[in-house]
């Protein structure tokens, strides 16, 4: 099985997404932005997936990969 396929790499790009979620929220306050802005990249990503639609899955793992 490959480590390079589209599903592989985004549900990497998940689980590093979740892991930063919990960073910011461990700022308190000052990290509220960052988290809520990973927080909607997540429901993006878990929406078009839901839809089975590839062209935003891509757009999605593209701004996953983005976050820091």
């Amino acid at each position: 099985m490959s480590d390079n396929t589209l599903a592989d790499s985004l549900l990497r790009e998940i689980r590093r997404n979740i892991v930063l979620v919990g960073q910011y929220e461990s700022i308190g306050p000052a990290g509220g932005f960052g988290k809520a802005a990973i927080l909607e990249d997540l429901l993006t990503t878990f929406k078009a997936a839901m839809e089975n639609d590839l062209p935003k899955l891509i757009q999605c793992h593209e701004a996953l990969k983005g976050n820091q």
